[in-house]
């Protein structure tokens, strides 16, 4: 295990043991670049990880102003996920929650889950399922905001 000091936040890092290697190579590979958000609003990245054995699912939450400049971080545990959506799911709505501490009206969530970040984006019009719970709850979050969007990157 490897530990980083960031701003007073102990980062631990584990290298896993077991990589599983995908049989195909993409044709091509696109850079990208982490974006600030526009003047005045709050951005925060969101990413989340899932332990099938245990249960658990972990996240990671990442807050910048429109400079780019460091805000907060947040990393949290839930017990009983059920799959690396519901983690995703789960981090997207934390990210929500932990917004609310600010005044701002303009909020940026980026994930890197497609299916999270679209079922939020449009209510009703992507995929619910087991977790359309999760989404339309942290939509209602975002909501209370006078202006607010979830972005893929």
């Amino acid at each position: 295990m490897y530990k980083f000091l960031v701003n007073s936040i102990v980062i631990c890092i584990s290298i896993p043991r077991k990589w599983t290697v995908a049989a195909t190579q993409p044709s091509s590979i696109r850079l990208l670049r982490w974006q600030p958000p526009a003047s005045g609003w709050i951005k925060c990245n969101f990413d989340a990880a899932w332990d099938e054995n245990g249960s658990i699912g972990g996240f990671g939450l990442l807050f910048r102003d429109g400079e780019g400049g460091f805000l907060a971080a947040q990393v949290g545990r839930e017990a009983g996920v059920r799959s690396a959506l519901h983690a995703e799911a789960a981090a997207a709505r934390a990210a929500a929650l932990f917004l609310r501490r600010w005044s701002m009206e303009q909020v940026q969530v980026e994930g890197d889950a497609l299916l999270v970040t679209s079922a939020i984006q449009n209510a009703g019009a992507a995929y619910s399922g087991h977790y359309g719970h999760l989404f339309e709850d942290t939509r209602k979050l975002l909501k209370e905001f006078r202006q607010w969007k979830i972005t893929f990157g």
